[in-house]
This record gives structure tokens, sequence and C-alpha cells, in this order.
């Protein structure tokens, strides 16, 4: 039972993954011809390396929790 259900999961998130690469290929190409300056991708993805220690700490302190 699980197998055909591994994969059909596997083939989704293939075509889930071409499918947005093939939308970030075609807007930075519109992007590159109306002569936008930033690229979609860099729009969406993190611009610095954030500590996961840090994160952790700013939720705790954002959500007014006390960890014992």
């Amino acid at each position: 039972m699980p197998r055909p259900f591994i994969a059909y999961a596997t083939e989704k998130s293939k075509s889930k993954s071409e499918e947005l690469s093939y939308r970030t290929y075609v807007t930075d190409c519109l992007a590159g011809l109306l002569g936008g300056g930033q690229r979609w991708v860099d729009s969406v993805t993190p611009q610095e390396d954030i500590d996961a220690e840090a994160v952790i700490d700013d939720v705790i302190k954002r959500a007014g929790l006390e960890v014992t």
C-alpha cells in the first residue's frame, strides 16, 4: 500500500518543483525585458544567515513564553 503513495508523492513533488522553476525563469525573463531590477527568487529567499537559536529565542520572546 505505501509504495504507490510514495511514488505519487515523489512525482508530485518533482512536478511542483519543475513548475516553480519554470515560473521563476519566466518571471526573471519578463523582469529583464521590462527593466526590472530585482529578481523574483531574490525576493522570496532569505538574504541573511539567521542562527536557529536566535529564531527560537525571538519566537519565545514574542509569544511571551517562559521556558523552564
